[in-house]
């Protein structure tokens, strides 16, 4: 008896050990264009409880970020929210769905090569480092808090907001040959990390070229990279 016993203890154990590895492995088992549908649901009723009780919240921080996610989902298309909303390192390909209006937002480390229907108004921080951006159109006109575009492959500044109430942080884009688009406001800094391209004996950009195009009421930081 005691040993049918234990054989039968062995065959539960197996068998929820199975379904254990079942779930840890799910998502690694669906395409990557796909969102495992335990995940999409939890997903779904977490961003419908934060739109039910934190939109009005200038302190909450709608986050969906390292999701593996393509596209936002749907059901943020136009909302109007107080708090961040931070969508970080996923494989966004583009902005749509992107709610409207935030009080800051972060798409960095993505694959974006456009800022076309992200938020049109930030009223905190604007962070998007590590994409694939040549330049900054799709940008709202303004920005409360700082503006960080490092680490992409700008070309120009062209669509940059024309107002920025802190930081602007264009560093680490080799390509930009340009101030076209320079923000004509910054309550901040200027901050370009890497004004003499590498090879080259010559800074890109000089403190009076940046001033000449653009009311910066903080400091013009060049730190050179040679």
């Amino acid at each position: 008896m005691l040993e049918k016993f234990v054989r039968c203890l062995d065959v539960y154990v197996q068998m929820t050990m199975i379904k254990l590895k079942d779930i840890l492995t799910e998502a690694k088992k669906a395409p990557s264009i796909f969102i495992p549908r335990r995940v999409e649901d939890r997903l779904e009723r977490y961003i419908n409880n934060f739109i039910k009780y934190q939109l009005n919240n200038p302190f909450a921080r709608l986050m969906i970020d390292h999701m593996d996610l393509v596209e936002l989902p749907e059901m943020l298309n136009g909302i109007e929210m107080k708090g961040a909303f931070i969508c970080s390192g996923n494989n966004l390909l583009t902005l749509k769905n992107c709610p409207k209006v935030v009080g800051g937002f972060g798409c960095k480390y993505n694959n974006l090569s456009s800022l076309i229907d992200g938020p049109e108004v930030v009223k905190g921080d604007y962070i998007c480092i590590g994409n694939k951006l040549e330049n900054l159109v799709g940008a709202p006109d303004s920005v409360d808090g700082s503006f960080d575009c490092k680490s992409n492959r700008l070309k120009s500044l062209e669509g940059a907001p024309k107002f920025i109430g802190r930081d602007f942080d264009c560093s680490y884009n080799s390509g930009l040959e340009s101030l076209v688009g320079i923000p004509k406001h910054i309550g901040g800094n200027f901050v370009l990390e890497d004004n003499i391209p590498i090879g080259s004996s010559e800074a890109r950009f000089k403190e009076e070229d940046v001033r000449k195009l653009s009311d910066v009421k903080g400091k013009v930081q060049f730190y050179v990279t040679i």
